[in-house]
């Protein structure tokens, strides 16, 4: 226990530590998957008293390419590694590791991540509306979101005989408000939602309504 104590009390003082300080180490996000890249930067500080030489950045993936700004940092210097991830066809949630090699004895290897989740170009929910009968006939939302600016909603077909159906539009999402005329009666109707492109395209989902 001595022996260790004058250790610590002659040595510890010759003992520099070097260290680049990240404001963030994983980085997670939400993205339209018609995006075709991601830029993303990791922002850091050299905490040190010494300079620090940054040696290599690798990625886990041809996908993904990071650099610095520069390759040496002087004591309190900020600076951050920047860097571009290619979406390609992938879908889903999508991991990346990145890995950074300094001259530092202390952090010769800092891990970065990146989190991203693919959102499909749209979105609806719920896809089934339900009523039971002889209730008082109550209006029930659907919520349409459309990320890929390409698209638009373009027409809702429906027995209009059967519902009533009102279209609310806020930037890139859609609250389509539904109604049975008379509940009543039992009844079904499948409704059917079309977007289109400029291209004049069009992809249509099915929207269930019942009163039962």
């Amino acid at each position: 226990m001595r022996f260790l104590f004058l250790y610590i009390l002659f040595f510890l003082p010759y003992i520099t530590y070097a260290e680049l300080l990240f404001e963030c180490e994983v980085l997670e996000c939400e993205i339209p998957q018609s995006q075709s890249q991601y830029k993303f930067s990791f922002k850091f500080k050299n905490v040190s008293s010494n300079s620090i030489r940054i040696l290599s950045v690798k990625s886990s993936c041809s996908c993904t390419v990071a650099t610095p700004e520069e390759n040496i940092y002087k004591p309190n210097e900020s600076g951050e590694i920047k860097g571009i991830f290619n979406i390609g066809n992938r879908q889903g949630l999508q991991e990346q590791e990145i890995i950074v090699h300094t001259d530092s004895v202390s952090q010769s290897l800092i891990k970065l991540r990146l989190k991203i989740n693919l959102l499909d170009d749209y979105e609806i929910n719920p896809r089934l509306l339900y009523w039971e009968r002889a209730t008082e006939s109550v209006s029930k939302e659907v919520t349409l979101v459309i990320r890929n600016p390409e698209w638009v909603l373009s027409n809702i077909k429906y027995d209009k005989n059967k519902f009533t159906v009102n279209v609310v539009r806020n930037k890139d999402k859609y609250v389509i408000i539904v109604k049975p005329v008379s509940p009543e009666i039992a009844i079904r109707d499948l409704l059917k939602i079309s977007l289109e492109n400029k291209s004049h395209e069009t992809k249509t989902f099915a929207l269930h309504a019942l009163v039962k």
